[in-house]
């Protein structure tokens, strides 16, 4: 090891005594040092001068994460108006890890995925989940977690229970909020559709509300979570209104659309990931 690099991990070891530096995290660690420095004189945004601007690394129990500034946080909230009922807020709090029963292979799986999917957010585009299985297999639960790991990263999004979303959809073209939610759901990062196919479909909600916000997040790979009690060989028949040949291609394309920005795995047991 050249000199210069033992100087480098000595004077990091003395700013973090009770770590750990070595060759592998010394760079790490002065970052956190460097961000440390420039928050405490950081008076917004425009004086960020951290390399993640509105973000400042943090160690955490499982290595280095991205941790939101509370200036970016003010500012996301008042650009991002809380429109929306059927977002599930309060309890996402009590989603835990430790909590999260890993007896199946399938739920290993989902942990490790949502793991590796925060951590490396904004590396190019990476599949949300669809998760499927029977009534209460953890689905929902599921979705919590990512949605937990998400907001741990300070990687925007929105979680709601879909049919309640589809009340409120329905609801704003009375009040005026329609544009606002749709833009909402079409942009923001990472959108999570608890329960995909509790709701009663019509042509008006798979044709002129989910098809644009779906094709829309495909075309900028905007990844999707769902959770759903449907089997992905079973979508197109949820989307088709009957058994016409225009029905068939609206299904298909709208399905296809869907599964492109997902990875689907199976809470049932002995299923895992099907492609």
């Amino acid at each position: 090891m050249r000199k210069e690099t033992e100087d480098f991990i000595k004077e990091v070891q003395k700013a973090f005594p009770n770590e750990n530096i070595n060759l592998n995290n010394a760079s790490d660690f002065y970052i956190v040092l460097c961000d440390k420095e420039n928050c405490s004189k950081c008076k917004g945004l425009n004086n960020c001068q951290n390399s993640n601007q509105g973000f400042y690394l943090a160690k955490g129990k499982d290595g280095f994460v991205q941790v939101r500034c509370k200036f970016l946080a003010e500012l996301q909230k008042s650009s991002h108006p809380n429109l929306l009922k059927s977002e599930y807020n309060e309890a996402l709090s009590d989603a835990s890890s430790k909590n999260y029963d890993l007896n199946t292979e399938s739920r290993k799986k989902i942990l490790n995925y949502i793991t590796d999917f925060v951590k490396n957010y904004g590396k190019g585009f990476k599949e949300g989940l669809y998760i499927y299985g029977g009534f209460s297999y953890g689905k929902t639960y599921s979705l919590m977690l990512t949605a937990k790991a998400l907001s741990r990263y300070g990687i925007d999004h929105i979680f709601a229970y879909f049919p309640d979303l589809v009340i409120e959809i329905k609801a704003s073209l009375e009040n005026g909020k329609y544009d606002q939610i749709i833009e909402l759901l079409r942009e923001t990062d990472v959108l999570l559709l608890d329960d995909l196919g509790a709701e009663n479909m019509t042509p008006w909600l798979r044709d002129e509300v989910l098809g644009p916000i779906i094709n829309y997040r495909m075309n900028l790979k905007k990844p999707i979570f769902v959770s759903s009690n449907i089997k992905p060989s079973d979508l197109k028949k949820h989307f088709m209104l009957n058994a016409s040949e225009e029905e068939k291609t609206k299904a298909g394309r709208i399905t296809s659309r869907l599964i492109s920005l997902m990875l689907d795995i199976s809470l049932d047991d002995g299923e895992s990931y099907l492609r």
